[in-house]
């Protein structure tokens, strides 16, 4: 293939590209256990935030994904996607 017709299969740039989405910031599990009781919730977690140190206490989740993928409502608030912190 010639050098003009390789140069001419080359994608163009997007003229009206979209800004990337900011990463959301997630909470860790502080803590993990079982509260003794037979449900339909296998996993029972501290969840806190390790960017503002928001504690979002224990909460009952059906599956690992769902428990280690919850989004900090601090961090996270709207202030945040518009280049400020909700907490200041």
């Amino acid at each position: 293939m010639s050098d003009a017709l390789r140069k001419d299969t080359r994608r163009q740039p997007t003229l009206f590209a979209m800004p990337p989405k900011p990463r959301r910031v997630l909470l860790r599990v502080a803590d993990a256990g079982s509260h003794g009781c037979v449900t339909s919730f296998r996993y029972f977690v501290h969840l806190v935030c390790d960017r503002c140190g928001h504690d979002a206490g224990w909460s009952e989740h059906r599956t690992k994904k769902e428990a280690t993928s919850q989004p900090c409502p601090v961090c996270n608030a709207p202030a945040a996607t518009e280049g400020e912190r909700a907490d200041g």
